[in-house]
């Protein structure tokens, strides 16, 4: 769900384990810090993650114990950007909301049964948040699931100015691998952006060519690529709001 709609929002940090630390006890705390929506371990120290907050300053001090528990010498953390949402959900929004939350394929004649709602009411109030941008499709990956390619992540810092010439270079570049590209607002630390290019590669030894060309792109920052090891996404941080939500309208 679009944060504007909910409140608060959705950061994104970014951090290497230290070699002295064992990463798999850091990963079990950060499954279990409050907000965690999506945790992502790539091979090597990296681990990437997104946190759900309704209030910024007991997220900071989350990510902090996160950053001691992995004794990183620093932790890049930015706000995800979403677009401005203004519509007021009704109670049958939220109840379709809900209904999905669970199965995004659900059926609409199974929504309408569910619901007691016709099945175009559950099919126009549902197109209305989409087209709003109160909701959106997020997908859950298994990289070990993958079958015949390689899931990378390619992360590039730039100050914010020359995100608008960049992006493009690697998109186009990049377009025969990508799958998802994760954009963050400029950090609240040291200003620059960071931008993750989601990849499926073919071989191990693309991900080494790719980031020595994108390492040659003049104003880039730094640039790195992780390989996959495992991702967790916690879709049930939202549902204890989407009741409140609907129990409030009820």
């Amino acid at each position: 769900m679009n944060p504007a709609i909910l409140g608060g929002g959705l950061y994104g940090i970014i951090f290497d384990v230290n070699p002295e630390i064992r990463k798999d006890e850091v990963i079990e705390a950060a499954r279990l810090t409050p907000g965690m929506f999506l945790l992502v371990s790539f091979h090597g120290s990296l681990i990437t993650a997104v946190l759900r907050s309704y209030n910024d300053a007991a997220m900071r001090k989350h990510i902090e114990i996160l950053r001691r528990l992995a004794r990183a010498d620093r932790i890049y953390v930015a706000k995800v950007p979403f677009p401005p949402c203004s519509i007021v959900l009704s109670k049958s929004d939220w109840d379709v909301v809900r209904a999905l939350r669970g199965d995004p394929q659900k059926p609409y004649t199974t929504l309408s049964q569910e619901l007691g709602l016709s099945s175009r009411t559950v099919k126009r109030r549902l197109q209305r948040m989409i087209h709003e941008g109160a909701v959106f499709a997020f997908p859950a990956v298994d990289p070990n699931a993958a079958r015949g390619v390689v899931m990378a992540a390619l992360i590039v810092t730039y100050d914010p100015e020359k995100k608008e010439d960049l992006d493009p270079q690697i998109f186009a570049k990049l377009e025969a691998y990508i799958w998802h590209v994760f954009h963050m607002l400029p950090s609240e630390i040291d200003g620059l952006q960071s931008t993750t290019f989601n990849l499926a590669l073919p071989t191990v030894g693309r991900s080494k060519e790719i980031l020595r060309w994108t390492q040659s792109l003049p104003g880039l920052v730094g640039a790195r690529i992780g390989l996959y090891e495992e991702a967790e996404t916690f879709f049930e941080v939202f549902d204890e709001e989407i009741g409140k939500r609907v129990a409030a309208l009820s």
